[in-house]
């Protein structure tokens, strides 16, 4: 699906946006705690070894990071994937752009540990498909 964003943007199956954090680096995830009760993350169901791609996504760019609560993230080329807590309908793009330690970004596909675009967030292994949509905020979440 296209956004404003004018990007192919990952989402869960039930189409939530994925996003990233641009100050985390491929495979090790920073937002925990508090930060992850407004960016969830991503993450596989207990006994799954991996997220299966959905429409538009190569299954080889899927891959998974330990977080410290044991639980295993899904990653993108490398990047840990986040939902945020205000989208609540499939297509909203409401944590683009928001700025509080470190920058998130949609997670798109195509994008790399060193692009300037997407994160995904979830409790549960969602596989990512791209979709599109957008818009540019900031606030105050933290860590």
């Amino acid at each position: 699906m296209n956004t404003s964003l004018g990007k192919k943007v990952l989402v869960t199956s039930s189409g939530l946006t994925l996003y990233r954090n641009k100050t985390e680096t491929a495979g090790r995830v920073k937002c925990t705690g508090a930060c992850a009760t407004v960016w969830p993350p991503l993450t596989l169901p207990v006994g799954a070894t991996h997220a299966t791609a959905g429409a538009g996504i190569t299954q080889s760019a899927l891959g998974k990071a330990k977080r410290a609560d044991g639980k295993w993230q899904v990653t993108y080329k490398g990047q840990p994937l986040y939902t945020f807590a205000q989208d609540q309908a499939a297509g909203q793009t409401n944590g683009q752009g928001i700025k509080d330690v470190g920058t998130w970004m949609a997670a798109t596909v195509g994008t790399g540990a060193t692009n300037a675009a997407p994160s995904t967030t979830s409790s549960s292994s969602s596989p990512p498909s791209s979709s599109s949509e957008g818009s540019s905020k900031s606030g105050g979440y933290g860590y």
